[in-house]
């Protein structure tokens, strides 16, 4: 019998499953139309195209993950069947954490003023250097889950309640290997994130305190850029470690409390919809789309 808990993990499950595809697949269409119109996509659209690829297969296979537990838990024990979410699903989430991390960089090398001669080679060829780093950010990725299918185990174990006696059944994961993955896939990416925003952020101070002063260079408008590149960063770092406690919290010790377990999965399942939200609001071209579609 499933349970109330479960029921309404289900429906909010499709209710947000919709939400996620619609706003992912809107970032995609947009770009293919600009692109097929003959404009040339720049490096932040190749970046928000990735991701919502990369968000569209993470909402199918956390939906399916979840609708699986529920309707038919036995199921997911199977070693096999939780090898290939267990691959899959960290991939996704760990390369989408790697792609926000990204465009931060793409952000600070955009709005900073930095004069080291290493930087300005490095901002000038952004367009050339920033998609080889999403490529070695896949491969990296790819290699950091690999060793998944070696260090998750299925064990059994005999309950007796009163009379009764039930296997109950877990997933176990190496605990070394879970912190190795832990700090490369998620920590080492919101690092990266936190830097490139505390750099956005002391640039933003300094053109206000120049803006002030009414130096010359500078203006309200870069202020406004900074500002909302800052934002994005802010809200990205934000649902990244809204996402890392929810997954704390459900492998913490907790009874089998469903709400917890309910609570867990369900900011899993937003959170490629709350990212294509984001980059939806982080870029004029799509801002101005969505709104029109909205009116």
């Amino acid at each position: 019998m499933i349970s109330l808990e479960w029921i309404v993990g289900l429906v909010l499950a499709f209710a947000v499953f919709l939400t996620g595809l619609t706003l992912n697949l809107y970032i995609l269409i947009i770009n293919f139309k600009d692109w097929k119109k003959g404009n040339q996509l720049q490096t932040c659209d190749q970046i928000h195209i990735i991701m919502a690829l990369v968000n569209i297969i993470l909402q199918c296979a956390v939906t399916i993950q979840g609708t699986m537990f529920i309707l038919c838990e036995y199921i997911m024990y199977i070693k096999e069947v939780a090898i290939c979410f267990y691959f899959v699903v960290p991939f996704l989430i760990f390369f989408s954490l790697w792609l926000n991390a990204c465009l931060c960089i793409f952000y600070v090398t955009k709005f900073a003023n930095l004069s080291h001669r290493y930087f300005v080679w490095f901002k000038y060829n952004i367009s050339t250097i920033l998609p080889k780093i999403m490529l070695v950010s896949a491969v990296g990725t790819v290699a950091l889950c690999v060793p998944l299918i070696w260090n998750t185990h299925v064990e059994s174990q005999q309950v007796t309640t009163g009379n009764i006696t039930v296997t109950d059944k877990k997933i176990v994961i190496s605990v070394w290997y879970t912190l190795m993955v832990a700090f490369l896939g998620c920590l080492l990416p919101a690092l990266i994130s936190s830097l490139c925003l505390g750099h956005t952020l002391t640039t933003i101070l300094k053109h206000i305190w120049r803006v002030n002063r009414k130096d010359s260079g500078f203006s309200r408008q870069n202020i406004q850029a900074n500002i909302k590149a800052a934002r994005t960063m802010i809200l990205l770092l934000i649902i990244c470690l809204t996402f890392y406690f929810s997954q704390v919290f459900g492998f913490a010790p907790n009874d089998k409390n469903p709400f917890i377990n309910v609570f867990s999965w369900s900011i899993v399942i937003s959170f490629p919809g709350a990212e294509s939200f984001i980059i939806i609001q982080a870029s004029t071209k799509l801002r101005k789309n969505f709104h029109v579609k909205c009116s």
